[in-house]
Formats: C-alpha cells, sequence, structure tokens
C-alpha cells in the first residue's frame, strides 16, 4: 500500500544536494548523507551533525563512542517545545502514547544539560540516541503524531527496520525505482546495531513502499504477501519490547516479539 502524503514528511527533503562522509563507529564508515538548511541528513530522517562536522569527521576518520552513553539515564528524556512550532498537541499525543507503550518518560527541561527541543523545520529529523547537550527533534508542518513517534523513536536510539542485516529475507528492494542519489537510504545494517527476534513488518520504524520512488512505482516490497509497512499510527509490540530491553526493563513476556535491539547508540 502506498504510504499517505502525511507519511511522506520524513522523505520531503528541499535540498538535492548530495555529499560523501563519514559517520563514527567502532571502525569509520562512508555513507551518502543529503544537505538541509546546514545539516547532514542520512535515511530521510536521520541527522548526523553539521555539516561542518561531517566535513571535519571525513578528514579524520575518527572513531565514535559506544554504549549506554548514548542511552537517555533511567530512560528519562528532558524536553522543550519551541514556542513557534505549530500544532504542538501532535508532539504532547506522541510522548504520552511512548509513556503509555514503554518506560521511557519525559520531563520538562529546567537544568539538565542534555535534552531534547522539538522545533519547526520543513521536513522531519532526529539524531540517534542522545548526544550531549542541546539537541532537536525537526518538524515540518505537514509531520503528523506518528511522524513524531517515529522521529522519537530515533532520539530513543532505533535505527530504521529495514536496515536489518537480514532484511533481504522479508523484503525486495527495487534499486531501479529508487531516486537518484537516494540509494544509500536503502543500505543495510549500521554495523553497531543488533537484530534480535523476528522482522517486525509493523514497526512504526520501517520504511513505506513508495519512500524516495521516483516513478511512483514501489522502492520496497514485502516478501510476505498481504502484510502492510510503513505504517506511522503507533508503536508496535516489537517497538516497545526493543526499547524496553534496551533501556534494561525487558519482561518475560516480551522476549518473544523482540524484533530490533540497538547495541551501540553512535551515529553521531
Amino acid at each position: 500500500m502506498k504510504a499517505k502524503s502525511n507519511d511522506l514528511c520524513e522523505t520531503n527533503l528541499n535540498s538535492e544536494e548530495i555529499r560523501t562522509g563519514f559517520i563514527h563507529l567502532p571502525s569509520p564508515r562512508e555513507v551518502k548523507y543529503s544537505v538541509v538548511d546546514g545539516l547532514a541528513i542520512f535515511e530521510g530522517d536521520i541527522v548526523l551533525g553539521t555539516v561542518a562536522e561531517m566535513e571535519t569527521r571525513s578528514k579524520t576518520k575518527g572513531v565514535g563512542i559506544t554504549g549506554d552513553q548514548f542511552r537517555w539515564p533511567n530512560g528519562v528524556i528532558p524536553f522543550n517545545i519551541d514556542s513557534s512550532l505549530p500544532n504542538q498537541q501532535r508532539v504532547t499525543d506522541a510522548i504520552s502514547h511512548w509513556e503509555n507503550r514503554t518506560f521511557i518518560r519525559f520531563v520538562r527541561r529546567t537544568t539538565e544539560t542534555n535534552y531534547v527541543t522539538f522545533r519547526p523545520s520543513d521536513s522531519c529529523s532526529s539524531r540517534i540516541g542522545m548526544q550531549g547537550g542541546e539537541q532537536f527533534i525537526n518538524l515540518g508542518n505537514d509531520c503528523s503524531t506518528g511522524n513524531v513517534i517515529h522521529e522519537i523513536g530515533h532520539t530513543v536510539g532505533l535505527f530504521h527496520e529495514q536496515s536489518r542485516e537480514d532484511r533481504n529475507n522479508f523484503v525486495r528492494i527495487n534499486w531501479a525505482n529508487i531516486e537518484t542519489g537516494k540509494e544509500g537510504n536503502f543500505n543495510q545494517e549500521i554495523p553497531v546495531s543488533d537484530d534480535y527476534g523476528p522482522y517486525d513488518y509493523g514497526s512504526i520504524m520501517h520504511y513505506g513502499t513508495h519512500f524516495f520512488s521516483k516513478n511512483n512505482l514501489p522502492t520496497i516490497e514485502p516478501l510476505t504477501p498481504g502484510v502492510t509497512i510503513g505504517q506511522r499510527n503507533g508503536l508496535s509490540d516489537g517497538d516497545v519490547a526493543t526499547v524496553n530491553m534496551m533501556y534494561g526493563r525487558m519482561t518475560e513476556s516480551q522476549i518473544a516479539t523482540v524484533s530490533r535491539f540497538t547495541d551501540h547508540l553512535d551515529v553521531f
């Protein structure tokens, strides 16, 4: 099923400029990213940093830090909402969804050093995990509550579901239908993340069938007949189990439903 228009705000990038740079992993990895408002955007909505930071990183090919440093302590995320952000209820509704479904908690920022600010932008994007200091969840006017839930997923530490190492057993990538320069958005597995449990077609972190399509034909298709991908309604049971496991709150009943666990959150 083709994604609805408000689901595509994660792919609506104003800039068509594509550059190559390195992200910090146990060993450097070269990736392609889009330049949007001075930011380096990876996989459509993951902020790697500023363009200047990426250029410096490409020269040094430095190694990033791995582990719990990139998780929010005790699963608590301090936040602000920029006063100029339209339709702020989509943010509060998304936060309520996360708190109702997981152990993650949000508190209004007072003096906390590390925190998230929801701010207006032309598209949806977020960094992966806790990066230190103020970091942003960028929201376009057409970004729905479901899109906000998705972007919070990145902030918590989730990558896109279809980047799993085993994804070729579950989806087909139609490379000929992908926008020129955006092929890198469909690469597999960030080397620092691990796959646990079954592939989750229903994950809110999964691309839709027509993301980054240049000809209105599917770019990604499930191999299992009759399933839908790219939903932006809410967290799946697999999403919930994964997050609770990441933050040490896994229950016995959730073990069987884990779909994705990111061990090292060091994309920045």
